[in-house]
């Protein structure tokens, strides 16, 4: 690949391919003064009438799932729809103003059009795709990593190890995308063993890169390189029925020029998103507050915000800095809104507050002797706040600002770290432990009514385990990534990211149970629970978001409109009626929202109510 390339893609993994697995620590403050940097507000008038249109192949045939998008040139923010199975898409109404149209498909040449809608005419826009023959950067990681060669056993172990060492952080199509000869995979992994999150190479090699990194340059060498087989590409089935009538909405966190189109996954012939998305920062996790607004955290190492707030009717977005003691911007990672309507986060090993109302900012910081609050946060049933950390998890009583610490019985073990936590409906806390060396995960938990903290042994799957080296067991894990617990029911639930699962434990009888993502390498990240009990789960390296009904058992696949989009959350609007579901895409730098539609509601839009 041309030097150039390998430069950008350098740069790229210097501003945070591993991030995601670094723990930064600082000391907290009791109230944040809070400085707030505003974006253009854009115009809130709305149309009357809706675009509309029908997408056909070159075959004359109409194509279902197409996603369409529309952005009005001034504003930051992009809605999508898909096709129904009569080739025809419909958009909710839309603000007035000069728009880019453009119509995706894996596999086909984009349609795009440009219209002026207008509050007195209806606009229809119709698109012919033209199928191409490289549509390899138009694919998600999952796509890529199904591509990959496991005809050997040497094969399938080597993808296992390529999938933990470089896709944890990052989704795989941003590693696939380019080709490289040996020396410039080895110059990638060279880099990528070393770097930290502020670009340095001062810290000793990642223990679960270094062990394999000859074997790694020699396996993407074998792949990847321009002189390697091509990988036989198949794109993942289009939306249908409920998924394609799914509104997205997806918010730029930087606000770009007018005709500047930045390499942030919305243009899927450029590839997953590049360095460019970094202007300002990814967030890590996003939430909705009852008045509809996201609020984002920045999960630290950035200099322009702590947290950010979307106003999700004009895209306004507000930036909000909280500086430490120290200088130094907090770190925030998980953010979570109670049934109260207040927004809480950890910041900088703190618990802190946001009332999204008046915005102002309480920090509250851990009592003396205990370890500081880690990345993830969650509210009981009771009101009460929870925060993982380094030795289990800390209790915050928001009534009596009175921290309680729940110590695992892991905790002492080498390399602990509880890497995500849930709070149930009766008040207990639970979280994810994982530790090198370990290949096997644990569920801890707290039980309030005896006081005892439980531990719950999580196996790996047969075949893994099979295929597993005794050199591979010594630095590998299984990791149900991160929990969610049901506030309305007794069910624990966890994403298992390399299991490809996600796992249903009853706490009342410690069962627990799997179900297998129906998307191969989806990489299973994050879980969310609506009202009704329904599960929402990111699927980071698919570009895709799940709903699962673990009564009927019914899986509906949803796809994002941007690619390589890296949502690593995903949250659902538990206590309002709107149904939203929000995620936070850190390499593109965008807040997006999905609106699911019935198909009375859609009927709705296309009969003008």
């Amino acid at each position: 690949m041309r030097g150039s390339v390998l430069k950008k893609y350098l740069l790229s993994i210097s501003m945070g391919v591993v991030a995601s697995v670094l723990i930064l620590s600082a000391s907290g403050v009791r109230r944040g003064t809070v400085v707030a940097q505003t974006m253009r507000e854009p115009s809130r008038a709305m149309a009357s009438r809706m675009l509309m249109g029908t997408i056909r192949s070159t075959n004359g045939k109409p194509m279902e799932g197409v996603t369409v998008s529309a952005r009005e040139l001034r504003k930051t923010f992009t809605t999508s729809v898909f096709t129904d199975q009569q080739g025809n898409y419909y958009f909710p109404k839309l603000d007035q103003g000069q728009y880019r149209i453009w119509a995706q498909a894996a596999g086909y040449e984009a349609g795009r059009a440009e219209a002026a809608l207008d509050p007195a005419t209806e606009t229809r826009r119709d698109f012919t795709l033209k199928p191409i023959a490289d549509f390899s950067a138009q694919l998600s990681g999952a796509e890529w990593l199904e591509a990959l060669p496991e005809d050997t056993v040497a094969n399938r172990r080597m993808k296992e190890i390529f999938r933990h060492d470089c896709t944890y952080c990052h989704p795989p199509n941003f590693v696939l995308q380019n080709q490289f000869d040996r020396n410039g995979w080895s110059t990638i992994l060279n880099l990528m063993e070393r770097i930290t999150q502020n670009g340095g190479m001062e810290r000793e090699p990642l223990p679960h890169v270094h062990p394999f990194k000859e074997e790694l340059i020699d396996y993407l060498t074998s792949v990847r390189s321009p002189s390697a087989r091509a990988l036989k590409l198949k794109p993942l089935p289009r939306p249908t029925g409920d998924a394609a009538r799914a509104v997205f909405t997806d918010y730029d966190l930087n606000e770009f020029a007018p005709g500047d189109e930045p390499i942030n996954g919305s243009n899927w012939s450029k590839g997953a998103a590049s360095w460019r998305a970094f202007r300002i920062g990814g967030a890590h996790d996003a939430g909705v507050d009852l008045m509809g607004n996201s609020w984002l955290s920045s999960s630290g190492g950035n200099p322009n915000w702590s947290y950010a707030k979307i106003d999700s009717k004009t895209g306004k977005v507000t930036l909000y800095k909280a500086p430490m003691k120290n200088g130094a911007m907090p770190r925030t990672y998980e953010i979570n809104t109670a049934p109260d309507g207040m927004i809480w986060m950890n910041m900088g090993g703190s618990i802190a507050r946001v009332d999204p109302k008046t915005n102002q900012l309480d920090v509250f910081t851990v009592e003396p002797g205990m370890r500081p609050v880690g990345d993830y946060v969650d509210i009981d049933g009771k009101g009460k706040i929870w925060g993982a950390s380094n030795r289990g998890a800390i209790r915050f009583d928001p009534e009596t600002n009175r921290f309680t610490e729940y110590i695992s019985p892991s905790a002492d073990k080498p390399g602990f770290r509880a890497n995500g936590l849930a709070a149930d409906g009766e008040g207990n806390g639970w979280w994810a432990e994982i530790g090198p060396g370990d290949i096997l995960s644990k569920f801890g938990g707290t039980d309030l009514k005896t006081g005892n903290i439980r531990e719950v042994t999580v196996p790996p799957p047969p075949e893994e385990k099979a295929a597993a080296t005794e050199k591979d067991r010594e630095v590998y894990f299984r990791t149900p990534h991160r929990l969610a617990a049901d506030h309305r029911g007794s069910t624990l639930w966890a994403a298992d990211l390399f299991g490809e699962e996600i796992l249903g434990f009853d706490i009342p009888t410690r069962k627990t149970t799997y179900y297998k993502v129906p998307i191969a390498y989806a990489g299973a990240y994050d879980i969310a629970i609506d009202k009704q009990h329904v599960l929402w789960i990111m699927l980071r390296n698919a570009d895709r978001v799940a709903r699962f009904d673990p009564t009927s058992k019914k899986w509906t696949i949803y796809q994002l409109p941007v690619v390589g989009a890296e949502c690593r959350n995903i949250y659902v609007d538990e206590y309002g009626d709107s149904g939203e579901v929000w995620m936070a895409s850190w390499r593109t730098a965008k807040a997006i929202r999905m609106q699911p539609r019935t198909e009375q509601q859609l009927a709705a839009v296309r009969n003008k109510k």
